[in-house]
């Protein structure tokens, strides 16, 4: 069936441009990141710390907390000072035979918690997560981890 305007409804849509995806990931980013800012808020954080406690799903050496925020180490060293401040984070060191000057950062009992309801927050608040359906999910978490070229969760 064709439409006046040479439509033909019986075939699929042409495939967004590249262009169109990066513009549309990047508004979804920016409705991620407004949520994110409110809920941290809410639980007395910054964004970088909400951010920071998200990534922290298993113990974590400083530094690839830092590759993971994208900023320098030394901004995750008084990140880390925040955090433990606020009784989130405990510094651990290294495993024996490890290098010894690498620090791990390594939730507390209450960090874990407050990790737990910022991610419960996050998803009941940004409707168009919680609007997908599960094979939606499903498809777009496979989507993104082959283009983040990561088989890990946040």
């Amino acid at each position: 069936m064709v439409e006046a305007k040479g439509y033909d409804r019986s075939m699929p849509p042409a495939a967004p441009a590249p262009e169109e995806l990066a513009g549309l990931l990047l508004k979804v980013v920016g409705m991620l990141h407004d949520c994110l800012d409110a809920e941290a808020a809410s639980l007395g954080l910054s964004s970088r710390q909400g951010l920071a406690l998200l990534h922290l799903a298993k113990p974590t050496p400083m530094g690839d907390l830092a590759s993971c925020l994208r900023c320098d180490a030394s901004n995750v060293t008084s990140l880390a000072d925040r955090l433990e401040a606020l009784g989130l984070v405990e510094r651990a060191p290294a495993a024996p035979g490890s290098d010894r000057r690498v620090k791990w950062l390594v939730l507390t009992v209450e960090g874990t918690e407050a990790r737990r309801r910022l991610q419960r927050q996050l998803a009941a608040r940004h409707s168009a997560v919680g609007a997908l359906d599960a094979a939606s999910r499903r498809d777009l978490a496979g989507l993104l981890r082959r283009m983040s070229g990561s088989s890990e969760t946040v």
